[in-house]
Protein backbone atom coordinates (compact mmCIF):
# COMPACT_ATOMS: atom_id res chain seq x y z
CA UNK A 1 0.00 0.00 0.00
CA UNK A 2 0.67 3.77 -0.52
CA UNK A 3 1.52 5.50 2.41
CA UNK A 4 3.70 8.63 3.96
CA UNK A 5 4.46 9.54 7.71
CA UNK A 6 5.50 13.03 8.74
CA UNK A 7 6.57 15.02 12.18
CA UNK A 8 5.99 18.43 12.75
CA UNK A 9 6.06 20.77 14.86
CA UNK A 10 4.92 24.55 14.20
CA UNK A 11 4.94 27.74 16.43
CA UNK A 12 4.12 31.24 15.66
CA UNK A 13 2.82 34.62 17.27
CA UNK A 14 -0.59 34.53 15.65
CA UNK A 15 -3.25 31.82 14.02
CA UNK A 16 -3.78 34.47 11.57
CA UNK A 17 -0.49 34.22 9.55
CA UNK A 18 -1.83 30.70 8.18
CA UNK A 19 -5.26 32.73 6.51
CA UNK A 20 -3.29 32.82 2.95
CA UNK A 21 -2.45 29.20 3.12
CA UNK A 22 -5.61 27.83 4.38
CA UNK A 23 -8.10 30.12 2.20
CA UNK A 24 -10.02 30.56 5.30
CA UNK A 25 -9.61 33.91 7.71
CA UNK A 26 -8.05 32.46 11.28
CA UNK A 27 -8.36 34.36 14.32
CA UNK A 28 -5.50 36.38 15.56
CA UNK A 29 -5.19 33.89 18.73
CA UNK A 30 -1.63 33.58 20.31
CA UNK A 31 1.19 32.67 20.42
CA UNK A 32 0.95 29.34 19.78
CA UNK A 33 2.78 25.71 19.12
CA UNK A 34 1.70 22.79 17.63
CA UNK A 35 3.40 19.41 16.93
CA UNK A 36 2.37 16.04 15.79
CA UNK A 37 3.28 12.40 13.83
CA UNK A 38 0.97 12.01 11.06
CA UNK A 39 0.37 9.12 8.83
CA UNK A 40 -1.04 8.69 5.38
CA UNK A 41 -2.02 5.45 4.05
CA UNK A 42 -5.64 4.20 2.14
CA UNK A 43 -7.03 7.41 1.39
CA UNK A 44 -7.04 8.38 5.52
CA UNK A 45 -4.86 10.26 7.63
CA UNK A 46 -3.83 9.23 11.06
CA UNK A 47 -2.70 12.00 13.70
CA UNK A 48 -0.83 10.78 16.68
CA UNK A 49 1.04 12.40 19.78
CA UNK A 50 -0.86 16.00 19.01
CA UNK A 51 0.35 18.40 21.17
CA UNK A 52 -0.49 22.37 20.75
CA UNK A 53 -0.65 25.23 23.27
CA UNK A 54 -2.70 28.19 21.95
CA UNK A 55 -2.80 31.63 23.92
CA UNK A 56 -5.04 34.50 23.17
CA UNK A 57 -8.60 32.56 22.90
CA UNK A 58 -11.54 35.03 23.48
CA UNK A 59 -12.82 33.33 26.79
CA UNK A 60 -11.60 33.13 30.41
CA UNK A 61 -9.04 31.28 31.06
CA UNK A 62 -7.65 32.29 27.49
CA UNK A 63 -5.02 29.58 27.57
CA UNK A 64 -5.83 25.95 25.82
CA UNK A 65 -2.90 22.88 26.12
CA UNK A 66 -3.60 19.31 24.65
CA UNK A 67 -1.00 17.54 26.08
CA UNK A 68 -1.51 14.23 24.20
CA UNK A 69 -4.62 13.76 21.45
CA UNK A 70 -5.03 11.52 18.72
CA UNK A 71 -7.06 11.85 15.34
CA UNK A 72 -8.44 10.19 11.97
CA UNK A 73 -9.68 11.97 9.35
CA UNK A 74 -10.72 10.17 5.94
CA UNK A 75 -12.89 9.95 2.98
CA UNK A 76 -14.50 6.32 4.17
CA UNK A 77 -13.64 6.20 7.66
CA UNK A 78 -15.64 7.89 10.61
CA UNK A 79 -13.73 11.05 11.85
CA UNK A 80 -12.15 10.59 15.40
CA UNK A 81 -10.75 13.00 17.49
CA UNK A 82 -9.44 12.03 21.05
CA UNK A 83 -7.47 14.63 23.48
CA UNK A 84 -6.57 15.48 27.16
CA UNK A 85 -5.23 18.70 28.28
CA UNK A 86 -5.85 21.98 30.17
CA UNK A 87 -8.30 24.93 29.53
CA UNK A 88 -6.16 27.49 31.77
CA UNK A 89 -5.49 25.22 35.24
CA UNK A 90 -8.60 22.81 34.59
CA UNK A 91 -8.17 19.23 33.17
CA UNK A 92 -10.31 18.20 30.24
CA UNK A 93 -10.78 15.18 28.37
CA UNK A 94 -12.53 14.81 25.28
CA UNK A 95 -13.67 12.16 22.42
CA UNK A 96 -16.11 12.54 19.31
CA UNK A 97 -16.71 10.60 16.37
CA UNK A 98 -18.65 11.98 13.09
CA UNK A 99 -19.15 11.25 9.55
CA UNK A 100 -16.32 10.90 7.14
CA UNK A 101 -14.77 14.24 5.73
CA UNK A 102 -16.02 14.64 2.97
CA UNK A 103 -19.22 14.24 4.43
CA UNK A 104 -18.58 16.87 6.73
CA UNK A 105 -17.70 19.16 3.83
CA UNK A 106 -20.84 19.44 2.01
CA UNK A 107 -23.08 22.08 2.51
CA UNK A 108 -26.01 20.89 3.01
CA UNK A 109 -27.49 18.21 4.94
CA UNK A 110 -27.00 16.70 8.68
CA UNK A 111 -24.38 14.26 10.52
CA UNK A 112 -24.49 12.07 12.67
CA UNK A 113 -22.27 12.99 15.85
CA UNK A 114 -21.09 11.42 19.15
CA UNK A 115 -19.09 13.14 21.77
CA UNK A 116 -17.95 12.68 25.33
CA UNK A 117 -15.79 14.19 27.69
CA UNK A 118 -15.04 15.73 31.06
CA UNK A 119 -14.24 19.09 32.15
CA UNK A 120 -13.57 20.10 36.00
CA UNK A 121 -14.44 16.89 36.61
CA UNK A 122 -18.05 16.78 35.18
CA UNK A 123 -18.79 14.24 32.62
CA UNK A 124 -20.21 15.95 29.50
CA UNK A 125 -21.95 14.17 26.51
CA UNK A 126 -23.79 14.86 23.03
CA UNK A 127 -25.33 12.44 20.52
CA UNK A 128 -27.38 13.46 17.72
CA UNK A 129 -27.29 15.17 14.90
CA UNK A 130 -25.59 18.22 13.69
CA UNK A 131 -26.48 20.14 10.65
CA UNK A 132 -23.69 21.39 8.78
CA UNK A 133 -25.24 24.29 6.57
CA UNK A 134 -24.22 27.15 9.19
CA UNK A 135 -23.68 27.90 12.95
CA UNK A 136 -27.77 28.08 12.80
CA UNK A 137 -28.54 25.11 10.85
CA UNK A 138 -30.80 22.50 12.53
CA UNK A 139 -29.84 20.10 15.32
CA UNK A 140 -31.49 17.59 17.10
CA UNK A 141 -29.29 16.31 20.48
CA UNK A 142 -28.82 14.14 23.79
CA UNK A 143 -27.28 15.65 26.21
CA UNK A 144 -26.38 14.50 29.61
CA UNK A 145 -24.03 16.26 32.21
CA UNK A 146 -23.27 14.36 35.32
CA UNK A 147 -20.63 16.13 38.12
CA UNK A 148 -20.69 18.97 40.21
CA UNK A 149 -22.54 22.16 38.58
CA UNK A 150 -20.83 24.36 40.68
CA UNK A 151 -16.91 23.01 39.22
CA UNK A 152 -17.31 24.83 36.06
CA UNK A 153 -18.54 28.10 37.63
CA UNK A 154 -15.18 27.19 40.17
CA UNK A 155 -13.29 26.74 37.17
CA UNK A 156 -14.18 29.84 34.54
CA UNK A 157 -16.15 32.37 36.16
CA UNK A 158 -13.89 32.79 39.32
CA UNK A 159 -16.38 31.25 41.65
CA UNK A 160 -15.01 30.43 45.43
CA UNK A 161 -14.93 27.45 46.61
CA UNK A 162 -17.95 25.67 48.37
CA UNK A 163 -20.50 23.13 48.79
CA UNK A 164 -20.47 20.75 45.85
CA UNK A 165 -23.89 20.65 43.75
CA UNK A 166 -23.94 17.74 42.38
CA UNK A 167 -26.12 16.80 39.61
CA UNK A 168 -27.17 14.52 37.19
CA UNK A 169 -29.08 15.65 34.42
CA UNK A 170 -30.10 14.60 30.99
CA UNK A 171 -32.69 16.24 27.80
CA UNK A 172 -33.30 16.34 23.99
CA UNK A 173 -32.34 19.73 22.52
CA UNK A 174 -33.51 20.40 19.02
CA UNK A 175 -33.40 23.64 16.66
CA UNK A 176 -35.03 23.70 13.92
CA UNK A 177 -35.40 27.15 11.83
CA UNK A 178 -35.74 30.03 14.43
CA UNK A 179 -37.18 27.30 17.20
CA UNK A 180 -35.61 25.86 19.91
CA UNK A 181 -37.06 22.61 22.29
CA UNK A 182 -36.13 20.81 25.08
CA UNK A 183 -38.04 17.60 25.43
CA UNK A 184 -37.56 14.83 28.29
CA UNK A 185 -35.71 17.02 30.70
CA UNK A 186 -34.42 14.56 33.52
CA UNK A 187 -32.67 14.89 36.07
CA UNK A 188 -31.55 15.32 40.12
CA UNK A 189 -30.01 17.86 41.97
CA UNK A 190 -28.64 16.76 45.08
CA UNK A 191 -28.55 19.61 47.66
CA UNK A 192 -25.87 19.46 50.37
Amino acid sequence: TEGAEISFELSGQRLDGWSKITGTRLPGWGPYRVSAHTRYAGASLQIDNLRLSLDGLPMQPSRLEIGSGKATIGTQVDTRLAAEGKLGETAFSLEATSAPLPRLLQATGAVTVSARGTVAGVALSAEGTLGVDSLAAPFDLALTARGDALALARAFAGASAGTPLPVDLSARVSRVQASYAVKALRGRVVEC
